[in-house]
């Protein structure tokens, strides 16, 4: 599957979405924009996805976990044990 390699204008962070998937409202590490790079096919890498949302984007393996949704502005739980999110 194809997807579409975006980067954050600020802080570098990169995320790939799914090819026909909407593109990112925002980097979901310091909320600043994105531009698309290019198409990637198929990268290795941990899959994240809104529960709220369902947004769904994929980060580079060994990559910072994401710290907001890319749509929606969801907070995802930042440690193992917890379970809540929240929007701010």
């Amino acid at each position: 599957m194809t997807h579409k390699l975006f980067e954050c204008n600020a802080c570098g962070y990169v995320i790939f979405v799914p090819d026909g998937a909407r593109d990112p409202d925002w980097c979901p590490q310091c909320r600043s924009v994105m531009s698309r790079v290019a198409d990637h096919d198929g990268p290795a890498g941990d899959d994240h996805a809104c529960d709220e949302c369902g947004y769904a984007f994929r980060t580079p393996q060994g990559a910072q976990p994401p710290y907001k949704c890319a749509s929606c502005n969801r907070t995802f739980p930042n440690e193992p044990n917890k379970r809540v999110g929240h929007k701010l």
